[in-house]
């Protein structure tokens, strides 16, 4: 039972030895029970026609990689009438039919190479314990882009860079289970449209703020209902802040004054080519106003550089002053 539990496999496996190598767990185990059940009629035999080791490898453990030796038993199936005169009995629950991995093993791989890729997700693995290579990996993803597509619900439709600047296609994912489940070769409203036709379950769709993306969700399924994912409601609603700050500096300097009295001398936020006018070079070192977009402070650094420059300032007494 405590090996049961180490390897996570069904209670009516049963372990023979366990054998620490210096690279590898070598691990011989069989399949109990007397009968098994045919899978072509269902009839159960206990007539044994041979025996086999079939190895199989599982998860390492602690750096080591695990080979699973199972002695499978080959039946006779006593229907007549059945098309099958042998099978294997069934060991489904923990590896596949005519495959050499544990299906554990398989789901780590695939995991693996859904983050990673091929190439780096094999040097991960390496470091793991499991061997594999990155062409394996993303032989494992094909696999499990082949499933069926489940039933949808509620989904995401965002663009994604074939080549950035240049060739853009749609990615669709399934928001309920958290992966993606298609990628168009394109990112026009037709072609959602065509695609979601085929899905008329769908009931609410995640979307960017684009055009074509939501005329291709009205048009493809007009039952769903549409919604703006959360990263552009938050970044349209940082934008507006942003505007609404810069376009109200003087009620926001009023507001820190009376938060915090700091020296009358030093405005928190004013124009900077007014203050090196007016006041020379200290007033030109005031900070950018408060959470200011990425171009507004260049340039008031850039002004601010100039401003130095036209009095007579050195590029490295510059420097020092602006802490560029």
């Amino acid at each position: 039972m405590l090996a049961n539990s180490l390897f996570g496999f069904e209670a009516r496996v049963q372990f023979d030895s366990i054998e620490m190598l210096d690279r590898e767990v070598r691990v011989v185990a069989h399949i109990n029970g007397r009968t098994s059940r045919c899978p072509a009629c269902g009839c159960r035999s206990s007539r044994v026609h041979s025996r086999y080791i079939r190895t199989v490898r599982d998860l390492p453990i602690s750096g080591k990689n695990v080979s699973l030796q199972i002695r499978v038993r080959r039946f006779i199936c006593t229907n007549a009438n059945c098309l099958r005169k042998t099978f294997v009995e069934d060991s489904s629950s923990f590896v596949d039919s005519h495959s050499r991995c544990t299906r554990r093993l398989i789901e780590s791989e695939q995991q693996i190479g859904l983050v990673l890729g091929g190439e780096a997700g094999s040097r991960l693995a390496e470091r793991l314990g499991i061997t594999v290579s990155g062409d394996t990996l993303l032989r494992r993803l094909n696999c499990l882009a082949s499933k069926p597509i489940p039933a949808l619900r509620v989904i995401g439709v965002d663009d994604w860079a074939l080549r950035k600047g240049q060739r853009y296609g749609t990615l669709i994912c399934d928001l309920e289970r958290k992966c993606p489940i298609a990628l168009l070769p394109t990112r026009s409203a037709s072609e959602l449209a065509n695609w979601l036709a085929q899905r008329p379950e769908i009931e609410i769709i995640s979307r960017d703020r684009g055009g074509e993306y939501a005329k291709g969700a009205a048009s493809g399924a007009p039952q769903a209902t549409q919604v703006a994912d959360r990263w552009h409601l938050l970044c349209n609603a940082s934008n507006a802040l942003l505007k609404t700050v810069e376009a109200n500096i003087s009620k926001v300097n009023e507001c820190l004054k009376e938060v915090a009295p700091i020296d009358q001398a030093t405005p928190i936020l004013t124009d900077t080519r007014t203050a090196v006018q007016s006041n020379g070079v200290k007033d030109a070192l005031v900070a950018p106003p408060c959470r200011s977009s990425p171009v507004s402070s260049r340039r008031l650094r850039y002004e601010q550089v100039i401003a130095l420059k036209q009095q007579g300032k050195s590029i490295r007494e510059v420097a020092k002053l602006t802490g560029i």
